[in-house]
Parts: structure tokens; C-alpha cells; sequence
């Protein structure tokens, strides 16, 4: 796992991570996984299908609406996953099947926020 943080105009770091995920919107989970994370934010790395359903609501002419997912991940295997709810702030092609999408936390789900920040300090300490 790489533990870099990315110096960007961010409130607070990101750390490369890799966690397995499940991104819900308006339907079944679709696996994705979890590729950095701060604790107000993460970028999910997400199969074409995914980005092929969620299309219609991404390229919506009012920038101002933002698309909302429900994204679960594990930390570590054996503990109950994490939920958040999120809104995308961007997306790109990374590769020809799998697409980025860039997320801002709205909403902590199940008082994951403590459960994500002891994560991200494990990160930022190299762990």
C-alpha cells in the first residue's frame, strides 16, 4: 500500500490506499474500490458500468446539483464496514474499463467518522 499524501488545495490530505468497496446509486452495489481517503473525502477506482449507469446523472447541464452516492468499505477484514454518504465532485477515464470518481463526505453513516479518521491518522504515520 502506498502511503503518499497528495499536496493539493484540499482542507486535508489524501492517502493512497486500497480498500474494497461498494458504491450504491439508485439500485444494487457495484464493487469499486477505495484507491485514497481523508477523512472528508475519497476517490473511488470504478468499473465502466458503474460510471455507464451513473452517466445520466453525471453530465447533468446544472453544475450546481451534485450527484449522491452511498459508498461501504471495509478497513479491516473481520470489522463492520464503513458507510458514508457522498457527493461526487469529479470523474475521469483512468483506464478503457475503469473510471475515477473524486467524492466529498456529506454524511457519516453508522459513526463511521471516528472509525475513518484513526484510519487515515494509521496512514499519515506510515501504518
Amino acid at each position: 500500500m502506498s502511503l503518499i499524501a497528495h499536496k493539493e488545495q484540499r482542507q486535508e490530505p489524501r492517502y493512497d490506499c486500497h480498500f474494497t468497496a461498494q458504491v450504491t446509486h439508485q439500485g444494487e452495489p457495484v464493487p469499486a474500490s477505495l484507491v485514497n481517503l481523508s477523512q472528508s473525502g475519497l476517490r473511488l477506482a470504478c468499473p465502466q458500468s458503474l460510471y455507464e449507469s451513473l452517466a445520466p446523472d453525471i453530465q447533468f447541464p446544472d453544475r450546481r446539483a451534485k450527484l449522491r452516492l452511498d459508498v461501504e468499505f471495509q478497513l479491516a477484514e473481520g470489522e463492520a464496514p464503513v458507510r458514508v454518504h457522498c457527493s461526487v465532485a469529479y470523474y475521469r477515464r483512468q483506464a478503457q474499463n475503469c473510471y475515477l470518481l473524486g467524492c466529498h463526505v456529506v454524511r457519516y453513516l453508522d459513526n463511521s467518522d471516528g472509525r475513518i479518521r484513526d484510519t487515515v491518522t494509521r496512514l499519515a504515520r506510515g501504518g
